[in-house]
């Protein structure tokens, strides 16, 4: 009797340890696994139009500030486009370098040893100009995740072009947060 409860016992442990393998296998086989790979690419370099220049300084001196992003390899992402009421809308968010896709940059620029890249050469015109020379810039290949943009966010800035100058309207970034309601909910309506 001891022996067949032992057999028992033992067939039991192992056909429970083959259903618990059986099903972590099936929930692996339905994981996605996503590799960041990158590249270095070539890019035109840009330079930043003087008006902007107080709205970069502002900018760095803030990310300079925030003790926890002290020593972060970060990078300023560029986006400028036109707003249903064709104003121009200006988005600066704050990212890690390796969480830029290389096929969302249009040109790279330095300023005050701070690395921005633009999107959007379309709308930027004015706002930047193009230097002639290229360079060459590390950033990641595209994956099953790249629209996934607020998803490396660290922090942003939103502007418009409002009479010629840059008018902050909204911006998020070390624990502090301003929006100005005016020209967001105007645009719901």
């Amino acid at each position: 009797m001891r022996y067949f409860f032992a057999l028992l016992v033992l067939f039991i442990i192992v056909a429970c340890n083959k259903y618990n393998n059986k099903k972590s296998i099936i929930e692996n086989q339905n994981e996605i696994k996503i590799i960041k790979e990158y590249a270095y690419e070539e890019f035109d370099l840009l330079e930043e139009n003087a008006n902007f220049r107080p709205i970069f300084d502002t900018i760095i001196e803030t990310v300079n500030g925030c003790s926890e992003l002290s020593k972060k390899e970060l990078i300023y992402y560029v986006n400028v486009h036109k707003e249903i009421d064709s104003s121009i809308r200006i988005s600066i968010d704050l990212k890690y370098q390796k969480d830029v896709y290389c096929k969302a940059i249009d040109g790279v620029f330095t300023y005050n040893k701070a690395v921005f890249v633009i999107s959007d050469s379309e709308h930027m015109v004015d706002l930047f100009i193009n230097t002639g020379l290229k360079v060459i810039y590390n950033c990641q290949k595209e994956n099953i995740l790249m629209n996934d943009h607020n998803d490396a966010l660290i922090g942003g800035w939103d502007y418009i072009v409002e009479n010629g100058s840059f008018k902050c309207i909204s911006f998020g970034i070390c624990g502090k947060q301003w929006i100005n309601e005016k020209y967001y909910n105007s645009k719901s309506e």
